[in-house]
């Protein structure tokens, strides 16, 4: 079996976006806040696409369940239907500044979050986001995580793998 890759870090903001990718994240869940204004995602976020094929020619995926929260969130509109599931095609922001920023603040900067799926999206606008990784990356033929190899529905913020006991 092989060695996981490892993560040069276990939780990512809005300044690595640019970096990420979501294509054929799963969402498994998602949960509003409304006392502190955030949006949470459980997701099997795909962390590596080894360039090679398995063994067996299939393409392989090393994927990680994660918690992703925007934060701040306000005109947030939801407009999906699993087909067969809630999978990202791509997650997409424009910077647009606001008079009047969610914190009172006319200084904070909030963009238009797009998260389209197969079918469907997610529209919000926030300040920003954490994306927190829950577990090591497991290898697997297929871009989504089952219930079991990641641990069922959370949105925990923190590492919760065997390493960390």
């Amino acid at each position: 079996m092989r060695e996981p890759p490892a993560l040069s870090q276990w939780t990512w903001t809005d300044a690595d976006f640019e970096r990420m990718g979501w294509h054929d994240a799963r969402i498994h869940a998602l949960a509003w806040c409304q006392e502190s204004g955030e949006l949470l995602l459980d997701l099997d976020y795909i962390v590596e696409w080894p360039a090679q094929c398995g063994p067996d020619g299939d393409f392989e995926f090393w994927t990680v369940p994660a918690t992703l929260v925007f934060e701040f969130v306000t005109e947030l509109r939801v407009d999906l239907r699993p087909w067969p599931a809630f999978d990202v095609i791509d997650l997409q922001r424009s910077a647009e500044p606001v008079e009047h920023g969610p914190l009172g603040s006319s200084n904070e900067q909030t963009w238009l979050w797009t998260i389209s799926c197969h079918e469907g999206a997610i529209l919000l606008r926030g300040t920003g986001f954490r994306q927190y990784a829950r577990r090591a990356p497991v290898l697997n033929t297929m871009q989504s995580l089952s219930l079991e190899e990641r641990g069922g529905l959370s949105f925990a913020r923190e590492r919760v793998d065997a390493t960390t006991a």
